[in-house]
């Protein structure tokens, strides 16, 4: 399925059989076991899924999320950390340019549909605000979804209603000394655009 920019839309939905499908993959790699973490070298090198730095849980500061709801959605921002772009960002785009110890900010939402009808969360519409109050995007790089952990999603993706998504999204690269003050999304549900917003204390 494609969005009108002709983008692929990733439809997100669960059911018990991708439940038992993933405790069995959750069984049979340890890698996803709590506690367990593999070298960046290594586990690159193996192809293991969700083997970067740390997944998206260990990452998560639970003591900086910032939870919106709306009528349709409860949206939390669950931390906005830096990373070094090689574990995460797919090797192929990582050519001259780029220090291999180069850093850059991630968002990470947890979204559930509260609401009647599908939503599309869209990272394009995702916008940062710095500590020096100018306005940022989205990098134009391309985060590999195995290396974040499962369920992660870090293109647009399609939730049906009582359904939960968790998407992260990649910020372009900040001035020296600028942080994420505060994030912004545009989300519209049935015809009606909301914007949610996100301030990081």
């Amino acid at each position: 399925m494609r969005d009108e920019d002709g983008s692929d839309i990733e439809r997100y939905h669960s059911s018990e059989s991708d439940l038992d499908r993933s405790r069995d993959r959750s069984a049979e790699d340890t890698s996803l076991a709590p506690g367990h973490r593999e070298s960046p070298a290594s586990s690159r090198d193996s192809g293991t899924p969700g083997s970067g730095a740390a997944t998206v849980t260990e990452l998560a500061d639970a003591d900086r999320s910032v939870t919106v709801d709306s009528e349709s959605i409860t949206a939390t921002l669950i931390g906005v950390p830096r990373v070094e772009i090689h574990e995460f960002v797919y090797d192929h785009q990582l050519g001259l340019g780029h220090d291999p110890e180069e850093t850059r900010s991630i968002a990470m939402f947890d979204l559930e549909n509260t609401g009647r009808h599908s939503i599309t969360w869209r990272p394009s519409r995702t916008r940062f605000i710095g500590t020096d109050d100018y306005t940022y995007q989205p990098s134009k790089l391309s985060l590999d979804p195995s290396q974040l952990g499962p369920g992660c999603h870090t293109r647009q993706v399609e939730i049906e209603p009582d359904r939960r998504a968790r998407v992260v999204t990649l910020v372009e690269q900040l001035p020296s000394g600028v942080e994420v003050a505060e994030v912004s999304q545009n989300v519209t549900i049935f015809g009606d655009s909301q914007r949610l917003t996100f301030p990081i204390e």
